[in-house]
């Protein structure tokens, strides 16, 4: 137990003196490199205006009016005992024209083969749509035709 005490306190007389060895005999010289504590460091703020993205998407052409009210203006439901509980929606993608012509109709979900041929006759009847200012060729559309009855027809 002795000889612990003993250890500890050579020791801490040890390091007592090394420290005050170190302090008196190494002088403190600055480094050019080093930053001097005494000097404030300052972060250099530039303005930088934000960069400005454009995005250049040409507008998509409408319908002149209400598509939907057109649809239901001169959709007939087809004829026949089959057709009498069916319905449902006939998608039907089409390209529209730089001068706003509808044409290429494809039907990409059928409902039933009579109502995917109305679907068609109808969208052949639509007017020419307006088209701004569209690149060099059209764009293709994709229109879901509804056929679902009314009270009045059940």
């Amino acid at each position: 137990m002795v000889k612990r005490i003993l250890s500890a306190m050579s020791l801490s007389i040890f390091m007592a003196v090394l420290v005050n060895a170190e302090q008196k005999d190494i002088p403190m010289k600055s480094d050019k490199k080093e930053v001097r504590k005494d000097s404030v460091d300052t972060i250099k703020v530039v303005n930088e205006t934000p960069v400005k993205i454009i995005c250049c998407i040409p507008p998509m052409p409408s319908f002149p009016g209400n598509i939907q009210q057109f649809l239901s203006d001169n959709l007939v439901w087809p004829a026949g005992r089959k057709n009498k509980k069916v319905e449902g929606k006939v998608i039907v993608k089409f390209y529209i024209e730089r001068d706003g012509t509808c044409s290429q109709f494809k039907i990409l979900r059928s409902l039933n083969p009579a109502f995917d041929a109305e679907a068609l006759r109808v969208l052949k009847l639509m007017p020419k749509w307006n088209v701004d200012s569209m690149a060099e060729g059209g764009t293709w559309f994709v229109l879901p035709v509804r056929f679902k009855k009314q009270k009045s027809q059940l």
